[in-house]
């Protein structure tokens, strides 16, 4: 999902095993999809669309094997959640903004991310 108005761009995860995300603390059901400084994207059931919405702030948790020596969990707020077909699934994308004051927490994780990119690995996100 592009958006123009990013300032920070988001680099494609959902290929990378070693990165583990919940959304809203304790969820799994959702697939994070992009992942940058500045927020993230991820997937979700029609049935997450209800409970996250119209709930505005959300706490994530990223663990990225070989990075992070525990869990960052970063708040963020939802901006948008919207329909799409994925194969022959109906589903959810989120779009999440963090809060500039956890942007920090992120970096770590961001920076592997860069390098993954670097070396091939990973791609931006459009």
């Amino acid at each position: 999902m592009s958006d123009d108005r990013r300032k920070f761009p988001r680099f494609n995860v959902h290929r990378l095993n070693e990165l583990k995300a919940k959304i809203d603390r304790h969820r799994t059901f959702e697939q994070v999809i992009t992942l940058g400084i500045g927020g993230c994207g991820f997937y979700g059931t029609l049935e997450s669309k209800h409970f996250l919405t119209p709930v505005k702030r959300v706490f994530s948790i990223f663990e990225f094997e070989g990075v992070t020596s525990q869990p960052v969990e970063i708040q963020g707020n939802l901006l948008y959640a919207r329909d799409i077909q994925l194969n022959d699934e109906k589903i959810v994308f989120f779009g999440v903004e963090f809060i500039e004051a956890h942007q920090k927490l992120i970096e770590p994780i961001v920076q592997k991310l860069e390098a993954l990119k670097e070396a091939g690995k990973v791609n931006l996100a459009p």
